[in-house]
């Protein structure tokens, strides 16, 4: 998971959009990783909205 993220942060060149979303297996996910994961998406949708 983290080798994905390292590329996706680290190889600007070859990114398409299919590589901008990292799957993360469900066994991996926690609540604490899924309140993130909420708090992320609100402060994402606030600056598109001020952009």
């Amino acid at each position: 998971m983290f080798d994905k993220l390292k590329k996706l942060f680290m190889d600007k060149q070859d990114q398409e959009a299919d590589d901008k979303y990292i799957l993360v297996p469900e066994s991996e996910i926690n609540e604490t990783l899924k309140r993130d994961i909420v708090k992320l998406e609100e402060v994402g949708e606030t600056y598109c909205k001020s952009l």
